[in-house]
């Protein structure tokens, strides 16, 4: 965070490398500068999530009850991100060990500071009711980085499984990582700052729709997201790199390279020695 708040007080726009905008906002601390950015996410996510769990309790009570038990206030909410993130540098064999009781394993096991920060059946009931559909997620998430962030020159067009359990729909993909979540689309940049991001969902195609089709759709939103200028895209998916998808980069004047997968046939790369600028 250090670097983050240095960063927003010392970056010019001409730079090519990408950054923070300078900000006022970002002139007190680096919590402030994180908040600046999660801010609009955070309130659509609590927003949503106490819809589904007043809603849940409306239809077991068969009343509505006084609001202050029902709703998960912010501060809750924040204290769950930071009891997630810890999940990932302690790691336990299940979320319930982290509220075991160390002193019936020597130590071995429980976590202070996830006990300190929240009770299991508060977690719980969080974690089952966490919901923010995708057009808010996508709304909040795009706005907030062009007003933000400068872009950096390189940026990559990739795929990427968001893990997701909570509402909403949700696939699963063995091979990724996450293995179930929300499919997405996004540039990132240099910088590892996700610019823009769209939702396989936000698009409509007719069942006859080829795959080719359907990536150049996908390729244009991508494109469009990117301001005029030097910029690079870099297809890290071989779904979006065809000879279409090459003319079309081409013909927006955008430099770009293309990662081609095995199955793309080989007239392709005859066809770009002989008629694309090697630069491009």
């Amino acid at each position: 965070m250090k670097h983050l708040k240095q960063t927003f007080l010392k970056r010019k726009d001409s730079e090519t490398d990408g950054g923070p905008i300078p900000n006022e906002e970002a002139t007190s601390t680096e919590q402030e500068c994180w908040w600046m950015y999660v801010k609009p996410v955070f309130e659509a996510l609590l927003a949503q999530t106490n819809e589904e769990f007043i809603a849940e309790n409306v239809r077991i009570h068969e009343k509505k009850l006084n609001s202050s038990i029902l709703e998960i206030t912010m501060e809750e909410l924040l204290n769950y991100w930071c009891i997630c993130l810890s999940f990932g540098l302690n790691r336990q064999p299940s979320k319930t060990v982290y509220w075991a009781n160390p002193d019936n394993s020597d130590g071995i096991l429980g976590n202070d500071f996830v006990q300190s920060t929240m009770g299991r059946r508060k977690f719980g009931l969080i974690n089952r009711f966490l919901s923010i559909d995708e057009a808010t997620l996508k709304k909040e998430t795009n706005e907030s980085s062009k007003k933000h962030w400068n872009l950096g020159q390189w940026n990559s067009a990739d795929d990427d499984l968001d893990k997701w359990k909570g509402m909403g729909q949700k696939i699963k993909i063995q091979k990724k990582e996450a293995k179930t979540g929300l499919l997405c689309w996004k540039i990132v940049d240099q910088n590892k700052y996700v610019w823009h991001i769209f939702y396989t969902q936000d698009f409509e195609w007719e069942a006859g729709d080829g795959e080719d089709k359907i990536s150049m759709l996908y390729l244009k939103e991508l494109e469009a997201s990117l301001p005029p200028g030097y910029f690079i895209i870099v297809a890290d998916a071989g779904t979006l790199s065809s000879l279409e998808a090459a003319n079309f980069l081409f013909s927006k004047d955008r430099l770009f390279l293309l990662s081609c997968a095995g199955n793309r046939p080989s007239a392709l790369w005859s066809y770009l020695q002989r008629n694309l600028d090697p630069f491009q």
